[in-house]
């Protein structure tokens, strides 16, 4: 049981604090490099230097609402593989 409980907590920890908001926070700052390569935004070098940065910044505050499915999804699978997991 100690031994579940440590590796459903390690599974959800790099899941939900490493691996998801990494890529998330990537995928966005990659795809507003990509709109701001347009050459109407040519002209605005402190946009292009700090635009990204800024918007990977802002949606921080937003990555504990995945905290809810990615557990819903790690409980479930335990669930199936391990069923005793929690007593």
């Amino acid at each position: 049981v100690v031994a579940a409980a440590c590796a459903h907590t390690a599974l959800f920890q790099f899941a939900a604090s490493l691996a998801l908001p990494a890529v998330i926070i990537h995928s966005v700052v990659h795809q507003v490099q990509h709109v701001l390569d347009k050459p109407r935004f040519a002209n605005r070098p402190t946009l292009l230097r700090y635009g990204p940065s800024a918007v990977g910044l802002s949606i921080v505050p937003f990555l504990p609402l995945l905290d809810p499915p990615c557990e819903w999804v790690i409980d479930f699978l335990f669930d199936r593989w391990w069923p005793g997991w929690r007593s």
